[in-house]
């Protein structure tokens, strides 16, 4: 923004300060009228170059009473409002309130393709953590969200790893209960924007979206999460959505009641479904490249499916091929180490190979590792050089990205331990860092 310009906004928003001192009058008016539901109409100010100072008195307090007087005093603050704050919010809408905002938690993530019914992989478990962080210690926080919330968290069907739920909890309660909790300490969401570019513009952070909008703040939280990885074999992408399906959610369950379920993967993910689907399944086949569970799950969940009795585990076992019309019907398997291969009958395949950080939009703007995850703190430092263009006199701190400012917690930063626990953790150290970067400023 110009000084031109932030001359422009400061007198446009002098004018809506008038405006508001001559309604005075109605709005107590207005206050003896309206009940309980009110909406805000704000003002802003410029402060500080181009941080819109708090928000101002509210314009109005009105709005839902169906009556005459009320309709009437609203379309007299609607004449009253001058020309001048009109423009004001068509030029700067995308800034609008937004640059207030002292923290923006990202957690958006890339679908892996449209017919991916489960695909969509938001860490919103770990993401939310410096979203309720954050709010709840007074930082103006704004949580974006590409999809619904949700991710790799919110489609575990149980996770009893997880500390304060002996009796382990689902992941979509999970997300849902750290979803509430942002919201009730404030915290902003935007649902269904998608972030397309990440700037640096002087003490500002700006996040493009896709639809030519943009969100200024002070700090970014880089929560993404990774995405699944898609595997590779004929009629598989085909058949997606159709029989096949990337991660699991609890409704599919009863669908495969007395069924035989085929999941691919031997991480904790996979893990935790089979335990799920083994109690309406006739029988859960797990299909794993290596020879056994023990470099890839947790104890805990191979003893689970040890005392198992409907879930078999096929080592040296590899989906090559599906076939089916409407709906799957079969799977061919091949063993690599002699390359025979079996066609089962199955209508069910849920497949856990990993995960992409997916953070292709980023570009240049932060280092990334030859996978795509984040770097972070000491690992930014070379032979004791901080990276190209840092500006700050003083090395990364441990989450913070090659941008100041930017942040990285849970899966998407490169060499993350990819448990919940760990991830809301660093959501949280992300949090306590923001507060000091904030401090130097």
């Amino acid at each position: 923004m110009s000084s031109a310009q932030a001359r422009i906004v400061i007198a446009n928003a002098n004018e809506a300060e008038k405006a508001i001192a001559n309604l005075e009058g109605i709005m107590d008016q207005l206050e003896r009228a309206v009940s309980d539901e009110t909406k805000y109409v704000r003002a802003g100010r410029l402060r500080e170059a181009v941080t819109l100072d708090e928000a101002k008195t509210a314009v109005a307090r009105l709005y839902v009473v169906e009556s005459d007087r009320i309709k009437a005093a609203k379309d007299a603050i609607a004449q009253l409002v001058p020309e001048a704050l009109h423009r004001l919010r068509q030029r700067h809408d995308s800034f609008q309130g937004l640059l207030r905002t002292n923290l923006t938690v990202l957690a958006t993530a890339h679908a892996v393709s449209e017919g991916i019914m489960r695909g969509v992989t938001n860490e919103l478990a770990r993401k939310s953590t410096p979203a309720v962080y954050g709010a709840s210690e007074g930082l103006r926080t704004v949580l974006v969200e590409r999809t619904a919330t949700g991710g790799q968290a919110g489609q575990s069907s149980r996770i009893e790893n997880y500390l304060g739920f002996p009796d382990g909890v689902s992941g979509a309660q999970l997300t849902e209960r750290a979803r509430r909790q942002a919201l009730k300490f404030g915290a902003e969401l935007l649902t269904a924007r998608a972030v397309c570019g990440l700037e640096s513009a002087g003490a500002t952070r700006l996040l493009h979206f896709g639809d030519g909008t943009a969100i200024a703040a002070h700090t970014v939280v880089l929560a993404t999460g990774v995405s699944y990885r898609l595997l590779s074999a004929p009629g598989l992408t085909e058949l997606t959505g159709r029989g096949v399906f990337y991660g699991s959610a609890a409704t599919e369950a009863p669908s495969c009641a007395g069924s035989d379920v085929y999941i691919v993967g031997g991480a904790n993910s996979a893990g935790q479904a089979a335990i799920y689907f083994a109690r309406y399944a006739g029988r859960v086949h797990i299909l794993i490249r290596g020879a056994d569970l023990s470099q890839s799950m947790s104890q805990y969940l191979i003893e689970q499916i040890d005392r198992t009795a409907n879930v078999e585990v096929h080592p040296h076992t590899e989906v090559i091929g599906a076939n089916g019309d409407e709906h799957l019907e079969q799977l061919v398997l091949c063993d690599p180490r002699n390359h025979e291969t079996t066609t089962v009958d199955t209508s069910w395949l849920f497949i856990f190979i990993g995960a992409e950080p997916r953070t292709d939009w980023l570009d240049k703007a932060i280092v990334r590792d030859p996978k795509g995850f984040v770097v972070t703190g000491p690992d930014l430092l070379t032979d004791g050089q901080r990276p190209a263009g840092w500006t700050l006199p003083r090395d990364p701190y441990h989450l913070e990205c090659s941008l100041p400012g930017v942040f990285a917690a849970g899966d998407v930063r490169s060499d993350s331990l990819k448990r919940v626990a760990s991830a809301v953790g660093e959501g949280a150290m992300a949090v306590a860092l923001v507060h000091r970067y904030l401090a130097a400023q």
